[in-house]
C-alpha cells in the first residue's frame, strides 16, 4: 500500500472515534488565551514551565494538543516529529498508569437536559445524574485546577500534565458533542431512529445514545462528530475541511479569535463568582447552545446498535440535512464556542491561585 495512502487511512482510524477540536482549533483558543494573561499569571505559568521568567510565544499553544497527542500514540499511531524519547516515554507512562484517559474529554449528557448537575449539591433524582462520570471532562477540569493550587504534589499528575490538560479541557468542552449525545428509544424504530428530548426518557439504562454524534454517519468515512471537529470551524473562517494543521492556518483562525474576542457582543462569555465553579457553568452554557442551535435535529435512517469497549450505543445515517447544508446552519455556533474557550480559558489561567 503506497505510504500516503497508508498514512491517510491512519488518520482516518484516529479521527472517527472525534478527538474533539483539531490541533487547529486547540491550538488558535490556546494562541489567543495566551495574549490575555496578566503579567502575573504569565510568570507563574512561566516558572512553572521552566521559560523563565515570561512565556515563549507560543507556548499554551505547543502544550494544548498533548491530551490528543497521547490518545494518538495509545492507538497506535506516530508522536508528533518533534518529540525526544523522553516525551514518549512520558506519554506512555501516562497511558499505562491513566489507561481510561481517553474519558476525560467529554460527559454525554442528553440534548433535553437543562443543565450539568450540581456537583455540591448532588440530587441522585437528577434525570441525568447517572451520566456524570467521576472522569468526565467538569471533574478532570476540577483536577487540574486543584492540583495547580496545592502546595503539594497530590499523588497525581504533575503539575505540567495538569497545565496541558486544563488548556487542552477548556477547549474541549466548548465543543458541543462533547458535553452532549443524542439518546434513542433501544426498542424503538431503529429503521428511523427518533432522538428522545425528555431527559428522563434519555436517562433510561436501556437508552442508546450516539456516543457524542460518532455513531452518526455523513458518509462511510466521516461522521457528526468529525463535522464538529473540523469541517464547521473551517468553513467559519473560509479554510477548505482538513486543511493541514500549517502555521498559516493556525495564524488565521487565531486572528478571526482575536477580532471576535475584542468585540463588545463577546464580553458577556466570561463568567463572574468563582473560577472553581466555572467548569460546571461551561458544560451547561455549552448544552445550552447545543439544545437551542438544535445541532440534533436531523433525520436517520438505518440505525442499527454497535458495541465499544462493552457498551452498546446507536449507528444511523443522516439523511437529513446535507453534511454542506448542516456545516453552514452551524459554522457561526463554532465560531462562538471557540471565541468563548478563548475568552475562558485566559480568564481562569489569571484567576488560579498558582502553587
Amino acid at each position: 500500500m503506497p505510504m500516503i495512502l497508508m498514512t491517510a487511512l491512519v488518520l482516518l482510524a484516529i479521527g472517527s472515534d472525534g478527538l474533539a477540536w483539531s490541533g487547529l482549533e486547540h491550538k488558535a483558543v490556546a494562541e489567543v488565551a495566551q495574549e490575555q494573561l496578566t503579567t502575573s499569571a504569565n510568570a507563574k505559568l512561566a516558572k512553572l514551565l521552566g521559560d523563565g521568567s515570561k512565556l515563549t510565544p507560543g507556548r499554551l499553544a505547543q502544550l494544548s494538543t498533548w491530551p490528543d497527542d497521547i490518545r494518538t500514540i495509545a492507538r497506535g499511531g506516530p508522536p508528533p516529529p518533534e518529540w525526544s524519547y523522553s516525551d514518549l516515554e512520558e506519554a506512555k507512562q501516562f497511558n499505562l498508569t491513566y489507561p481510561e484517559n481517553g474519558q476525560w474529554h467529554f460527559v454525554n449528557l442528553s440534548i433535553g437536559a437543562s443543565r450539568y448537575p450540581d456537583l455540591e449539591h448532588a440530587d441522585d433524582q437528577d434525570p441525568v445524574r447517572h451520566l456524570v462520570k467521576d472522569h468526565d471532562v467538569v471533574h478532570q477540569i476540577n483536577h487540574c485546577i486543584a492540583i495547580l493550587e496545592a502546595e503539594d504534589n497530590l499523588g497525581l499528575i504533575t503539575k505540567k500534565q495538569a497545565v496541558r490538560w486544563l488548556i487542552h479541557l477548556v477547549a474541549d468542552i466548548h465543543q458541543p458533542l462533547h458535553v452532549t449525545s443524542g439518546y434513542y428509544p433501544a426498542g424503538g424504530d431503529l429503521q428511523h431512529p427518533a432522538l428522545i428530548r425528555d431527559p428522563k426518557e434519555a436517562g433510561d439504562a436501556h437508552a442508546l445514545n450516539d456516543r457524542g454524534g460518532n455513531g452518526l454517519l455523513f458518509s462511510a468515512s466521516m461522521n457528526l462528530h468529525g463535522v464538529w471537529d473540523d469541517c464547521v470551524v473551517r468553513t467559519a473562517v473560509a479554510m477548505n475541511c482538513g486543511v493541514d494543521v500549517t502555521e498559516e492556518a493556525i495564524d488565521k483562525l487565531a486572528t478571526r479569535l482575536r477580532q471576535e474576542v475584542n468585540k463588545p457582543g463577546s464580553k458577556p462569555y466570561k463568567l463572574t463568582g468563582d473560577y472553581h465553579g466555572w467548569p460546571e457553568r461551561w458544560a451547561t452554557d455549552t448544552l445550552k447552545q447545543a439544545g437551542e442551535k438544535k445541532i440534533l435535529d436531523l433525520q436517520l435512517e438505518d440505525g442499527v446498535v454497535q458495541s465499544r469497549s462493552g457498551e452498546e450505543y446507536l449507528e444511523a445515517k443522516i439523511t437529513n440535512p446535507t453534511r454542506h447544508a448542516y456545516v453552514q446552519k452551524h459554522k457561526d455556533l463554532a465560531l462562538a464556542q471557540l471565541t468563548r474557550a478563548s475568552m475562558r480559558l485566559g480568564q481562569v489561567l489569571n484567576a488560579l491561585d498558582w502553587k
